[in-house]
């Protein structure tokens, strides 16, 4: 144990000090040790680590000073020095991205896919990450986050469930998909894909101090959710947590072990059987038909959130995905007056749109940080 501590503590107090830099912007070298509480000799280590890796540098700028000491230059956080890549499937879209350690997406790009099966290789995926790339020294690029539509065990990188590869035990990502493993050169992280879109939501709110606890809900092909608790995805113990498409109707379902009820309601093919239109493939949706399919939808949505509200205690609803983005405001302001409704005073629930399209790219840019820059600051 004694070996140990000391990495321990000059890991911590370098991830202190590019936490308050990140923060602050600027800071002085006497700032980092008064904000951080370290002494001086142990503020000035980890500052002088962090200028080595470049995360901040040197201004000519200095520092004001009230007595005849000499003035410190200030130091300034430079977010664009570490990238990650980040990866999330949408339909038969990946959408990729570059960003940096502020979340501001650099780069980005979309690709259409043939429908993921047993014969897929994610090539097209590579090499895009491999031209995106190509121009930036390696060790600026900390990994690549991948937010894959299946259940997903991000510890062990296997995906546990997935019908259209006819997985229903746990497989290693890279045997699924062993050609793109094999092409990439930097280090993979995965993870639920609308688990790495909270992970991006809960970091562009929490810029502004908004975004503690959250649950993001998106509708598109699919249904699923994800649940941020004291700023922390909560994942359960099998990795199921935000899995509401499941929710059953009825006992005939449960005996049946058939758990996607709450899923046929709501998504894309249930709006095209019930209304005849493909949301995907429509700019322009007359007022009389989406005021109907927000009618139909804000019911079953509006109970959803009050029974998570109820179970969680979490007042912020975010939705997101293909058919709130393409229904607009109408279908938020419908739900939220369906709540409004039915909520006590005291305990409101706001149920807004994502802070961005980029979400899910940013979240699982912000996992391989969360990840890569202790190891880094430690080396």
């Amino acid at each position: 144990m004694k070996p140990y501590l000391p990495n321990y503590l000059k890991v911590k107090n370098r991830k202190l000090v590019f936490d308050l830099f990140r923060d602050k912007r600027e800071l002085s070298r006497t700032d980092a040790a008064n904000l951080s509480g370290m002494s001086f000799p142990t503020a000035i280590k980890s500052v002088n680590r962090l200028l080595e890796l470049g995360i901040i540098n040197e201004m000519e700028e200095t520092q004001p000073s009230a007595g005849a000491g000499r003035k410190g230059r200030m130091l300034r956080f430079c977010p664009e020095t570490l990238l990650a890549v980040g990866v999330v499937f949408e339909g038969r879209y990946a959408n990729i991205g570059l960003v940096d350690l502020d979340g501001n997406v650099t780069s980005q790009q979309s690709i259409e896919l043939a429908p993921i099966s047993s014969t897929t290789d994610l090539h097209e995926v590579s090499d895009t990450i491999r031209t995106m790339t190509a121009s930036l020294h390696p060790e600026r690029v900390l990994g690549i986050g991948i937010g894959f539509p299946a259940a997903v065990n991000p510890n062990t990188m296997e995906v546990l469930r997935l019908s259209s590869m006819n997985v229903r035990k746990p497989v290693p990502f890279a045997e699924l998909f062993p050609r793109f493993c094999s092409e990439v050169t930097f280090p993979l992280l995965l993870d639920n894909d609308v688990n790495m879109a909270c992970e991006g939501e809960a970091f562009l709110r929490g810029k502004t101090g908004q975004c503690r606890d959250l649950v993001y809900l998106s509708l598109g092909t699919g249904c699923g959710s994800a649940i941020l608790i004291d700023g922390h995805l909560w994942r359960g113990n099998h990795f199921k947590s935000g899995e509401v498409g499941g929710f059953l109707f009825s006992s005939e379902k449960l005996r049946e072990n058939s758990g996607t009820d709450f899923e046929k309601t709501v998504n894309l093919a249930a709006i095209a059987e019930r209304f005849q239109i493909d949301l995907r493939q429509s700019s322009r949706i007359p007022s009389g038909l989406r005021r109907d399919i927000c009618e139909y939808l804000a019911p079953k949505l509006s109970l959803l959130l009050y029974d998570l509200s109820n179970v969680l205690d979490i007042d912020r609803y975010v939705l997101s995905g293909i058919i709130p983005e393409t229904l607009g405001g109408e279908l938020f302001q419908t739900v939220q007056q369906q709540l409004d409704g039915a909520m006590l005073s005291a305990e409101k629930l706001k149920v807004e749109p994502s802070v961005s399209e980029n979400a899910g790219i940013i979240g699982a840019a912000v996992q391989v940080f969360n990840q890569r820059i202790e190891d880094l600051l430690g080396e």
